[in-house]
């Protein structure tokens, strides 16, 4: 005779709401910190609450704010959306923080850019 054995359901992907919804998540917290930066360990602890994550180990909180936060914020610097700013705390090793990449253009774009308008520009003759 068998015995019935009841296993848990195990979920492929840790509950982000949906789909993308971390990411969406730390895309808007740091468009709304805007023009002030936000560290790691801020949007890690933001996002635990927001998602309603059960982290239960220092090792877990540590694993989830460099793999998961990190690699995310990584990316979005990578994509050219973030700029990271690292930062030296009394005490403490150094440590990421990260704002929103503002649209300035660099030196060499705007040498680019006043190039183009020059040749934009019609000779005049008077006579």
């Amino acid at each position: 005779m068998a015995t019935e054995v009841s296993l848990p359901v195990v979920h492929a992907h840790r509950p982000y709401d949906r789909r993308g919804g971390l990411l969406a998540f730390l895309r808007d917290a740091i468009t709304q910190a805007a023009p002030a930066a936000v560290n790691t360990e801020l949007l890690a602890r933001m996002a635990i609450e927001h998602m309603g994550l059960q982290i239960l180990s220092p090792k877990e909180y540590s694993r989830f704010k460099h793999n998961t936060i990190g690699r995310a914020l990584r990316k979005f610097e990578q994509d050219g959306f973030v700029e990271r700013i690292l930062t030296r705390s009394a005490g403490v090793s150094r440590f990421s923080v990260w704002r929103l990449k503002p649209d300035i253009p660099t030196l060499v774009e705007l040498k680019g850019r006043a190039g183009a308008a020059d040749g934009d520009k019609m000779e005049v003759k008077g006579g």
